[in-house]
């Protein structure tokens, strides 16, 4: 883990960002693993654990390297934290299965539960309703298939965590051809500075939806959804 995150730090490190990560909210996604659960079977063979927080943390360091702003820094960092536990698989349990948009929690409702972040935004003086909408951060956040550093990270650490597709070495030759363009509708938005590099990733997407949209990862997802459903009609969940 500590490789593949020693990628996207930048020298000018946002050091705002540590004291965020002690709160309770943030470290309960050090529990909730980042591939809803494939994880857990052996039918795959990640390299390594790779949690909600992993995830949250790359985005935020991706997010300043192309930003260096610290409110959609901050909201990078905060993204996932309505995740539950197996998250997309809890979508199945409500039969989301096209969006997979059903079970997390808002932003909003999480901070509003957790006293230390509000004391800690007020402290950086911004306010809850500054987070309350991602169509504002377009680097962070953007519908596919435009790019944004959610997805970035999504598909890199696929390749390499995951799937075992590619390499750090090929990762970081593709982070490091990215910029910031301005996108048809005028707006913001990563991109890539040479077509062959630009094509490159174009590959890494391929195999990451690819295994995404899978007989095998549907499998483990919709098992794991009757599973927890099966708990709750048992009252082993609440």
């Amino acid at each position: 883990m500590e490789q593949y995150l020693s990628l996207f730090i930048d020298n000018d490190y946002p050091e705002f960002l540590d004291k965020y990560l002690t709160t309770d909210t943030l470290k309960r996604l050090k529990h909730i693993t980042q591939f809803c659960g494939c994880d857990y079977t052996n039918l795959y063979s990640p390299l390594f654990k790779y949690t909600r927080f992993d995830h949250s943390l790359v985005v935020a360091h991706m997010t300043w390297h192309f930003t260096h702003d610290k409110k959609e820094t901050i909201m990078a960092l905060l993204h996932d934290i309505g995740t539950p536990c197996f998250a997309h698989c809890i979508d199945y349990v409500f039969g989301d299965y096209i969006n997979q948009e059903s079970s997390e929690k808002s932003i909003i409702e999480v901070i509003n539960r957790d006293k230390k972040i509000q004391t800690l935004l007020k402290e950086d003086n911004f306010s809850i309703k500054d987070f309350d909408n991602y169509s504002n951060f377009h680097i962070l956040e953007n519908k596919s298939p435009k790019l944004c550093t959610d997805r970035l990270d999504g598909v890199l650490h696929t390749c390499y965590i995951w799937l075992h597709t590619h390499s750090l070495e090929e990762i970081k030759e593709v982070y490091d051809n990215i910029t910031i363009l301005e996108n048809e509708e005028n707006n913001p938005e990563i991109g890539f500075k040479d077509i062959a590099i630009a094509e490159k990733f174009v590959l890494m997407v391929y195999n990451y939806a690819k295994e995404l949209q899978g007989n095998t990862d549907k499998y483990v997802m919709k098992y794991i959804s009757e599973v927890v459903k099966l708990s709750f009609e048992r009252k082993l969940l609440s």
